[in-house]
């Protein structure tokens, strides 16, 4: 109450139950829209096969893949860069050990430059990402990342010269993808 006399006197006004409310109701909407995604999947799953989990059951069955400890999916990945055929090796399994740190590195330089929001959201969704025990779609997972690509804009903007090696890095990888495609190196 003495709150709205002082600003009253002051000349500002004050915004209005209904302002309030809108504010307050698209920030809730916002927060909860990820939330409710999940649960309407679940509610699906329940539906169509009477379970709330079955799809963990078809990963098992289909896949042999399970919901595991990421830090131990990541140690198994690092391995089988060494110990598997070399087309498995550079085409699955080398992009998704490097991408990992390299979406860490950028998440943790977006800590302070990014909404906090952002950077648990990136640390929440990279930790997932990477807790399936056979993990072959991780680097297209990290696509879908918008953050990472925000840390990326602020470091191209700060460091004039990493831009420049980005965008060679990216060109060349592209190129030498394409032709171990080509070549049936890789899948």
């Amino acid at each position: 109450m003495l709150y709205e006399i002082v600003h009253q006197a002051q000349g500002v006004t004050l915004p209005s139950f209904k302002e309030k409310l809108r504010y307050w109701g698209e920030r809730i909407s916002a927060l909860i829209l990820i939330p409710m995604a999940i649960v309407f999947y679940l509610i699906l799953n329940k539906w169509v096969s009477g379970d709330w989990f079955r799809f963990l059951d078809y990963q098992q069955e289909n896949w042999g893949n399970s919901f595991s400890y990421f830090a131990t999916n990541i140690a198994n990945i690092v391995e089988r860069v060494y110990s598997w055929e070399i087309r498995l090796a550079i085409g699955t399994w080398l992009p998704t050990a490097v991408i990992f740190f390299v979406a860490l590195a950028i998440i943790l330089y977006s800590i302070n430059r990014l909404p906090i929001s952002y950077t648990a959201y990136s640390f929440a969704y990279l930790l997932i990402s990477y807790s399936p025990s056979w993990l072959l779609s991780a680097p297209r997972y990290m696509l879908a990342l918008f953050p990472l690509f925000m840390g990326l804009a602020l470091l191209s903007q700060r460091y004039k010269r990493f831009e420049k090696v980005l965008d060679i890095s990216l060109v060349l990888l592209l190129a030498l993808y394409s032709i171990f495609f080509f070549q049936s190196i890789v899948f």
